[in-house]
């Protein structure tokens, strides 16, 4: 889990032992520059509007650490900002871009970069 902001200095210190900043992308936003926490959103998935990009209100109850069960009732680093801010949850139709779901794919894991911050991410890209 990671429920702590010295939790998450300690997966950020791992992330630069096994992908020091001089071998990442330089793309901010691929996969290679980001790690898995293990908390993914379980409940309230569904699609509102169609293929609409929007801040979804953050709710520590409909996320679960895949470890514990438990929610990140304390502690969270999405950003906030109004152009970019997290999580979007964004949505893409079955056979998208990487999504195979039946149904489609939704940003419903969370993945944390070098600095802290958290985005949500893809259940197929590879972490």
């Amino acid at each position: 889990t990671l429920d702590s902001k010295e939790e998450a200095e300690q997966l950020e210190f791992l992330h630069e032992l096994g992908v020091p900043p001089d071998k990442r992308s330089p793309d901010r936003f691929n996969e290679s520059n980001w790690i898995w926490t293990g908390l993914q959103k379980v409940e309230n998935n569904q699609v509102k509007g169609k293929r609409k990009r929007e801040v979804k209100r953050y709710d520590p109850n409909e996320w679960k650490w895949q470890g514990t069960g438990g929610s990140p009732l304390e502690y969270s680093k999405w950003p906030k900002l109004r152009k970019n801010g997290q999580p979007d949850q964004s949505y893409r139709r079955e056979h998208e871009k990487g999504c195979e779901e039946e149904g489609g794919c939704f940003q419903n894991h969370m993945r944390t970069d070098g600095k802290g911050y958290w985005d949500d991410g893809w259940a197929f890209e590879k972490y």
